[in-house]
Formats: C-alpha cells, sequence, structure tokens
C-alpha cells in the first residue's frame, strides 16, 4: 500500500543512483494495490543491449505516510540476462526515501565506435543569450543531443535542454546544429559540455568544453561615428537598436541630396549591428567625390533620428 509508480531508466550518470540530469527515463509504470507484478513493457527508445557497461536503475514513488516497516523485495525472472549485483531488498524511508538501491548491468563484453564523430563545437555571445553551435561529420543511431551548463568550467553541470535535440539518426555527411541558451545572466561566463545519446539510451560524453557570456542590449537607439574617418576606399558603420523598430540608413551629400540608401526601412531586432560598409558609391554604383557627407539613421517606430558627419579622401 506504500507505492503508486515504477520508472525504468536507462542509468548514464553515477551508476546506481539517480542523476535526474543524465539518466534517460524508458518506461513509467503506475501501479495500484494489491500489486502482483510490474512489467516495462512499453520501453522508449527500445533498449537493446548492443554494447558494453548498460545499466538500467529502477526508481520507486513512495506514497506520504508510508510505513517505514516495510519492505520492497525485488524478483528477477531470466537472470542469465539481467544480473544485480546483491539480490537484496530495498527499504524505503519515511514517506519518499529510498536507503538502499539496486541496479543492474547488463552490457556485453563488446567494443562499438561512438556514435556521433563530432568536428566541432563552440559557444558564442548573443543579446541576453549564448548561441551554442557544433557539427557532426558522421551519426550513427544517434537519437540526438543534450547540452549541459556550469558557472565553472570544473564546476557541476546541469542540463539546459530538457526535450533532446533531435539528430540525424544514421548518416556519413555533415550536419549542423544550433542551439540558443537564454536562461542565462548577462556578462557572466558560462562553460558547456555536449552529450549524444543514441537509440539504446547510452550518453557519450565529449571532451570539448565551450565557453561564452550573454551581452547586454542596448537601452537607446544609437549611431556609432564611422570608422576610419575620413575614409578610404570603405568604412565601417555601427548602430544601437533599443526596440524592435523599422530602421533606415541614409547618406546624403553637401547639398542636403541623398546619394545612397544603406538600409531601406527594414525590421531590426534589439541589438548592436556592426556589419554594414559603404564603399563610397551613390545609388548607381558612381564612385563619390571628396568631401563631407552625412549618415542618417532612422527607428522610425520611435521617432528616433541621428546624423553623424563624414569625410570622404581619395
Amino acid at each position: 500500500n506504500d507505492l503508486s509508480a515504477f520508472h525504468l531508466y536507462r542509468d548514464a550518470g553515477t551508476i546506481g543512483v539517480y542523476d535526474p540530469a543524465l539518466d534517460v527515463l524508458l518506461d513509467d509504470v503506475t501501479v495500484s494495490v494489491p500489486i502482483t507484478s510490474v512489467n516495462f513493457n512499453a520501453i522508449t527508445p527500445v533498449l537493446s543491449v548492443t554494447g558494453s557497461g548498460v545499466h538500467v536503475l529502477v526508481t520507486v514513488d513512495i506514497l506520504s505516510g508510508a510505513d517505514p516497516g516495510h519492505q520492497l523485495g525485488l524478483k528477477i525472472n531470466s537472470p542469465s540476462s539481467i544480473n544485480l549485483d546483491a539480490i537484496s531488498q530495498v527499504f524505503n524511508g519515511p514517506n519518499d526515501a529510498l536507503i538502499i538501491r539496486d541496479f543492474s548491468d547488463i552490457g556485453t563484453s563488446q567494443d562499438y565506435p561512438l556514435p556521433v564523430s563530432l568536428l566541432s563545437f563552440s559557444a558564442r555571445s548573443g543579446y541576453d543569450e549564448i548561441i551554442l553551435e557544433w557539427s557532426t561529420a558522421s551519426e550513427q543511431g544517434n537519437a540526438g543531443f543534450y547540452l549541459m551548463r556550469s558557472s565553472e568550467e570544473q564546476g557541476e553541470y546541469v542540463r539546459v535542454n530538457s526535450e533532446l535535440i533531435e539528430g540525424q539518426g544514421n548518416s556519413n555527411i555533415l550536419h549542423e546544429y544550433s542551439y540558443e541558451d537564454s536562461e542565462v545572466q548577462t556578462e557572466v561566463d558560462y562553460y558547456y559540455k555536449l552529450y549524444s545519446v543514441d537509440f539504446n539510451g547510452t550518453v557519450q560524453v565529449y571532451g570539448s568544453i565551450a565557453s561564452a557570456s550573454a551581452n547586454v542590449l542596448p537601452t537607446e537607439f544609437a549611431l556609432s561615428q564611422n570608422y576610419p574617418n575620413p575614409f578610404n576606399p570603405t568604412t565601417r558603420i555601427s548602430f544601437d537598436v533599443a526596440k524592435e523598430s523599422t530602421v533606415s540608413l541614409e547618406i546624403y551629400n553637401m547639398l542636403g541630396q541623398k546619394i545612397r540608401t544603406l538600409i531601406d526601412n527594414q525590421r531590426y531586432q534589439p541589438g548592436v549591428y556592426s556589419d554594414v560598409i559603404w564603399d563610397a558609391k551613390d545609388d548607381q554604383g558612381n564612385s563619390i567625390s571628396n568631401g563631407i557627407y552625412y549618415l542618417v539613421y532612422s527607428a522610425k517606430d520611435y521617432g528616433h533620428r541621428q546624423v553623424r558627419k563624414m569625410v570622404f579622401m581619395k
């Protein structure tokens, strides 16, 4: 009468201990009294053993008010295929505690190649987020990926994505992946590890650690001075967008005539943009003459308009 549910896991963390960040749930069985047997028959992913060191872990939900004097015995069918380290009873403590944990090792002695051939794994700074990117040269039986994060390189890592990032299964061509981690604080260094999970539930940890910090979003619309200035033959232009807005970036001569449109009423998300290059040509592709020009930045949804003086010298 003390039990409510059984859970079967692929034991991928500390063997014999439930690790919610690593262990892969294979099946749940809800029970009602009297319990005569518990059958795990809806296992997903299918637990077919093809490698060495495959472990499974069974956990039990214990109802509140459980009798700590009661015992839970384990009976294993087909002991030739599943072996427990010790056939002992598992005692339930007060309410939801289990004092002793037994686990099974159903591995073989064969060696198998890693499911994923990883080419690269990196992290880069975004605004209020960190972007994780990785690529694979080949994948064999790859169900997907988990990302693990820590605030210290040698610290404790916790899982970032609750849902598995789907892999390619079996593939011999390059694949690229990305994930945006927005559950971070700005200007704080974070460290990441990549895990892959095959269709047997086997977890592979890759040695590379990627690190980055999230940038702070700008609080105001702003146009920076172009660089270099004076310039020849090109100059780089940077501007800040504080809120999503329609942006235009235009260049005028000293007579007030518009000679070039660099950005024509495009929607921009908040962020800092520094990838606009002016090649000292007008809209018709003609080279401009020496002189002073005016760069005009507009964020039209918020009535922002800002002007910078530029000098072109051949």
